[in-house]
């Protein structure tokens, strides 16, 4: 083995580009484990008994899960058990046992998967591995734990030609010279196409020189449409993409480019290609200082690669811009770090027409490129389709350990292959972080790359640091016990969705706070991936849509210091129950909230809106369109020689001034809602009121029932004309003051009448009744209370 070392590195000779799409930056969330193989053996768990427990009691504990003690494990109270042919899973049954009260004594208290374990990230034999910095950098050996590649995928490389280099025997197939125009691409006088085509494809454990980012399998294209000094012209390169095109390959690399401009007949070849899957990358060029990228890789078709150093900075000499043509970034090289912070990969200098093979130092985006090639032949040898490769490497890639990420210079991050080949996850989207929902919430999550039988999703489970994890997962009940996750995914199985009762044994989760998490294995590796979240449980939660509504509690309330609010409104009251954030009254949101009263002492609507009032745009009064909640109409009443204003239209009765200007409990209103909504938790009066009393006027009246309970109709008493009734006793006479027909509202179904046998008002909910009777006169007041 003959080791060359050259400082001048590619600066300048090879140039490449980027792609014109914007893309932003994310960061995996995955964790790796760094096995290879199954994780687990199936159908065994190792289970823990109550200290002391007779074995016979635990074998006869066991066996009702149709499962049998295998043997005892060298830990006390703890035993290997296997499921018997045709059992569900241990845990599942466990679970569905506890639920059902099915085992008496139940004397297991823990379950553990029996695990498979390995020798960690698989590293080749080659000798100069530990050179290559870069492999370390993208975490190829956490992906070699899953696969080094396949003989089904094959990389073009148009580049100065590839020599039949040792480090790459066995691993590349027949191309052409389009410089000399034959069948013979080996005379690779630059070298150039030979270090390129090792970062991709070098054998590993073959106990030389280098290894690849897909160390085996995975065949080389070459393409010759370079020349001796590194450069070519349009039509070599247009001929050769029709090469790799007719030839079916899977990746075409291009450590190659143009200076800065547009050349729409490449483009078009590059789209031909793209149409058909076959992934694109190309370097993002070298200038000093950096130049915009060029073609081909300023085209979207291409996926563009910077460069960075060993460091993980961007190197100084690599292009990007004018906008945001990047994609991704990976290992180029920065001679700022000396030789070991170049790239190490196969290379061959000639003596005439006689090869020498050996390995050199280069640094330069040409570099960086390969390694984003063989990362995608990498995921196709894993049988990701094509058209998934692309957002699986920048969805994946890493911000830089150190400094700032700038999305012009690294696009998405840094390459990262581990994550790109597992890119298993799973994203809780219902209940979004921080909800208020009801009892039975919609659970939804959106799975990508993961086994759909490995889904368990809990709630409520041991979490004492607070992380969000559970504390010992194998103690922990899965919501789905019992259930396949199967039964709850899409066509597409990209998202689980269920509610709450769908799984539910017990009824609704309790009022408060709560805990979510949901885990799942992906089907490459079989690694661990996860999601949490915390959502409440509202005591009452009001999803969007149209309502007759009554408020669980008046519109004045106590704020949590003890003041006491006279004005307090719906802005003040109804919340997001997604968001916390108050709901938006105002005329000019799209999102708008709708709360109308009907005021049947003068028959028109009043509807709430919160900003300044539109017939007086200069007045400069917050919330001046509240005036229709504060100033109810009023009546004139001679007290003690003294006019004064008394509330009307559904106010409360005049024995309380703070509150004689608001609507109390009972009062029912249209609420329309764009958003899910939940009364604010702010305010600690929301406890049912003990009683209320509203005026009620000859024709249609607006009324609620704001308990947590159904109120009978022979709960309401009627007072008119110092005479009082219940609502019963007013049917009953000859004389009547209400209409015996009440009307609820139901969305998609428009009012309906309250059965005659039913004879109750439902919680919370807003009904019609027509008074026969009442007026503004307080000789002639109908009042309506409830006790």
């Amino acid at each position: 083995m003959k080791l060359h070392i050259s400082r001048s590195g590619r600066i300048g000779l090879i140039v490449a580009c980027l792609v014109a799409a914007c893309v932003s930056w994310s960061f995996a969330a995955t964790q790796y484990a760094t096995f290879s193989g199954p994780r687990y053996v199936p159908n065994e768990y190792i289970v823990t008994a109550q200290p002391g427990t007779d074995p016979a009691v635990v074998e006869q504990s066991v066996e009702r899960l149709g499962a049998s003690v295998v043997k005892p494990v060298a830990v006390s109270d703890t035993y290997l058990v296997r499921m018997g042919a045709g059992g569900g899973g241990v845990v599942r049954a466990m679970s569905s046992g506890v639920r059902t009260a099915a085992i008496s004594p139940w004397v297991i208290t823990g379950f553990t998967a029996n695990s498979y374990c390995y020798k960690s990230d698989r590293i080749p034999d080659d000798p100069l591995f530990n050179q290559l910095w870069g492999m370390q950098m993208i975490h190829a050996p956490r992906a070699w734990d899953i696969l080094t590649g396949s003989s089904g995928v094959t990389v073009a490389v148009l580049d100065t030609g590839v020599s039949n280099h040792p480090d790459l025997l066995g691993r590349i197939v027949a191309g052409y010279d389009f410089v000399q125009n034959d069948n013979d691409p080996s005379n690779d006088i630059d070298g150039h196409g030979t270090h390129v085509s090792g970062t991709i494809a070098a054998q590993g454990d073959n106990s030389e020189g280098v290894v690849g980012v897909c160390w085996d399998g995975v065949k080389i294209m070459p393409i010759r449409v370079l020349g001796d000094t590194g450069s070519g012209t349009l039509d070599w390169i247009l001929s050769g993409l029709d090469y790799a095109m007719t030839h079916n390959v899977d990746v075409v690399n291009m450590s190659l480019g143009f200076g800065p401009g547009d050349i729409p007949l490449l483009q078009t070849k590059l789209k031909q290609l793209s149409t058909r899957g076959i992934i694109l990358c190309a370097a993002a060029g070298n200038a000093y200082p950096p130049e915009e990228v060029g073609p081909p890789a300023k085209y979207d078709e291409c996926i563009c690669v910077a460069s960075v150093g060993s460091t993980e900075a961007i190197a100084y000499y690599s292009c990007y811009g004018p906008g945001y043509e990047v994609d991704i970034a990976a290992p180029g090289g920065d001679d700022n770090q000396g030789l070991p912070g170049m790239i190490l990969s196969t290379y061959v200098t000639w003596n005439g027409n006689v090869p020498t093979f050996g390995y050199q130092y280069e640094e330069g985006t040409s570099m960086a490129c390969p390694h984003v090639a063989g990362a995608a032949a990498l995921l196709l040898s894993a049988g990701i389709p094509p058209g998934e490769v692309r957002s699986r490497l920048q969805t994946t890639a890493r911000r830089p350990q150190i400094g700032t990420m700038d999305k012009r210079k690294y696009g998405s991050g840094i390459l990262d292959v581990a994550a790109a080949l597992s890119n298993g996850s799973v994203q809780l989207t219902k209940p979004a972080k921080g909800a208020i929902v009801n009892g039975f919430p919609d659970i939804k999550a959106n799975i990508r790359g993961i086994d759909p039988t490995s889904i368990a999703i809990y709630i409520d489970y041991g979490d004492g640091n607070g992380d969000g994890i559970p504390d010992n997962i194998a103690t922990e009940v899965p919501i789905l016990a019992g259930i396949p996750a199967s039964a709850y995914l899409n066509a597409g199985q990209t998202a689980i969705s269920f509610n709450y009762a769908d799984v539910s044994l017990t009824g609704p989760l309790a009022t408060g706070f709560h805990y979510i998490y949901i885990t799942a294995k992906t089907k490459v590796g079989g690694e661990d991936v996860y999601d949490w979240g915390t959502f409440t449980v509202a005591s009452k939660i009001i999803p969007a849509g149209q309502y007759l509504y009554a408020f669980p509690y008046g519109l004045t309330v106590t704020y949590p210091d003890g003041t006491t609010s006279a004005t307090a409104l719906p802005s003040d009251l109804l919340v997001d129950a997604n968001t916390s954030a108050p709901l938006d009254f105002r005329l000019t949101s799209a999102d708008r909230a709708r709360l109308i009263r009907w005021n049947a002492a003068q028959s028109y609507y009043v509807q709430y809106v919160t900003g300044n009032n539109p017939r007086f745009p200069g007045e400069n009064v917050p919330k001046d369109d509240d005036r229709a909640w504060l100033n109810p109409i009023v009546r004139m009443m001679l007290t003690n020689g003294t006019i004064q204003a008394v509330p009307t239209a559904g106010g409360f009765l005049p024995d309380d001034p703070l509150r004689s200007l608001q609507y109390p409990a009972g009062t029912g209103f249209w609420l329309i809602l764009q958003k899910d909504a939940v009364i604010s938790s702010q305010y600690t009066e929301i406890s049912a009121p003990l009683g209320f009393s509203i005026y009620l006027y000859k024709g249609w009246n607006l009324i609620g029932n704001p308990y947590t309970y159904n109120v009978p109709l022979s709960a309401i008493h009627l007072k008119y004309q110092g005479e009082i009734r219940s609502f019963d006793e007013d049917q009953l006479s000859r004389r009547p003051w209400l209409d015996a027909s009440i009307y609820g509202y139901v969305s998609g179904q428009g009012y309906v009448k309250v059965p005659q046998d039913k004879r109750l008002l439902e919680p919370f909910q807003g009904y019609w009744v027509r008074a026969l009777v009442g007026g503004i006169s307080p000789q002639d007041s109908l009042v309506m209370t409830v006790q």
